[in-house]
């Protein structure tokens, strides 16, 4: 009988870190993008998603990606269809560029 005293008080505790560990776990496998921007509203994949970032005299128009992470009206990831796909949530417009190019 003391043995299930014993575990009837070490219930909540046991309880807690559990839930601790079943928070942080869940916590680590949402990219940094999401954490700090919440999910994209808008996710470009699987196409050419030219930058336009390069400032210089050069005849390049900047760097070629697969795909973008749109939150509002901010570029939140521009990167492979893996890591921008990663940023939709549930709520997420997902668009498949088909190999398109998008400017």
């Amino acid at each position: 009988m003391r043995t299930d005293q014993a575990s009837v008080q070490h219930f909540p505790t046991f309880l807690a870190v559990i839930l601790t560990l079943m928070i942080t776990v869940s916590l680590a496998q949402v990219p940094p993008e999401v954490a700090m921007h919440g999910y994209a509203d808008t996710v470009f994949f699987n196409g050419k998603v030219v930058s336009m970032d390069d400032k210089s005299t050069s005849i390049e128009v900047g760097s070629i990606y697969q795909g973008i992470a749109v939150k509002g009206n901010k570029i939140v990831k521009l990167g492979t269809t893996l890591e921008v796909r990663a940023l939709a949530g549930p709520d997420t417009r997902v668009l498949d560029l088909g190999g398109r190019t998008l400017i």
